[in-house]
């Protein structure tokens, strides 16, 4: 009934990993809020940013679904250093 088409999923998580600095995306979520989408994602980004570089990846990130996203109207975005070797389940 409210579930979000996988392809705007995949859109949006395709849009996310084209961001410079972006390795990677975790728990990524989109829902409706009302008639709008609502995106939520962990980011894995370079670890070689430095502290001033960092704030610019997740609003970069978050214009680029802004803009190329219909319905989508904010995204909640959190980064953390990628790992070399992530851990496996």
């Amino acid at each position: 009934m409210d579930g979000v088409n996988p392809a705007v999923v995949g859109t949006v998580e395709r849009r996310l990993l084209g961001t410079p600095g972006v390795r990677g995306v975790r728990h990524l979520r989109v829902r409706w809020l009302g008639h709008t989408l609502h995106a939520a994602a962990d980011l894995d980004v370079d670890p070689a940013l430095t502290f001033a570089q960092s704030p610019e990846i997740p609003h970069e990130a978050e214009q680029r679904l802004l803009a190329d996203v219909r319905r989508l109207t904010g995204a909640t975005l959190h980064t953390s250093p990628a790992r070399a070797h992530p851990e496996r389940a």
